[in-house]
């Protein structure tokens, strides 16, 4: 059963802005770490819990990794991974019943999973399961994304269009990383347009779904 309920998808949307604590941890660590090189370094490195040398995710770079904020860089991966697994959950009320919209939701559900695990186990601790963390927040975002935009198109036009450039971008950014490729940005740019699309996507999403939540109440009230 899947019954609307304005509470529930509030609730769900601010979770889903509220993502953007990811971007503000990734912030406060970078400048604990003097030197730290935004298109070289990727964000993982950002979490390493222990100073010495360490391998890019795709970039075969090696460089000495000294991050004395981790532990603010690794919260901040769990909060991002269960703000956006609760925030998907509680707004899929909001979005028609078919199968392409829902199962668009729990995909990008699981992506959150995935960053949960990455915050979890470090690159430097288990690299194998922070890794399998990365992967499933990076597929199933992007895939995710698409699905709930492809579900959505006849009755959210709008949503629907900021889902597909979204989603094509962390797809896209997912294709030319993991093939070494790119392009002006570095490995740590082109990661993070991998990986900041599908957090600037829930942020757009829960913005839009308060807007609307608020244009409703106002439209009762003046009735």
């Amino acid at each position: 059963m899947n019954t609307f309920s304005p509470a529930r998808v509030r609730l769900g949307a601010f979770l889903l802005y509220a993502t953007g604590v990811f971007f503000v941890a990734q912030i406060i660590a970078q400048l604990a770490w003097p030197g730290y090189s935004i298109s070289q370094y990727d964000v993982n490195a950002l979490g390493v819990t222990q100073c010495g040398q360490y391998t890019n995710g795709s970039g075969g770079l090696s460089f000495y990794a000294c991050s004395p904020l981790h532990v603010v860089m690794n919260i901040g991966f769990i909060l991002l991974g269960i703000f956006l697994s609760a925030g998907m959950i509680l707004t899929r009320s909001a979005w028609p019943r078919r199968r392409l919209s829902q199962v668009g939701v729990a995909f990008v559900a699981v992506s959150g999973l995935g960053a949960i695990l990455a915050g979890l186990f470090l690159a430097n601790v288990n690299f194998g399961l922070h890794v399998l963390g990365a992967l499933i927040n990076f597929l199933f975002a992007g895939s995710g994304i698409l699905l709930l935009g492809a579900g959505i198109r006849r009755h959210y036009g709008g949503i629907a269009a900021w889902s597909f450039v979204l989603g094509c971008i962390t797809i896209a950014g997912f294709i030319l990383y993991s093939g070494g490729i790119f392009l002006i940005l570095g490995p740590g740019g082109m990661e993070r347009v991998l990986g900041f699309s599908p957090v600037v996507w829930a942020m757009g999403l829960g913005v839009v779904l308060l807007l609307q939540d608020r244009t409703d109440k106002h439209t009762d009230t003046a009735s």
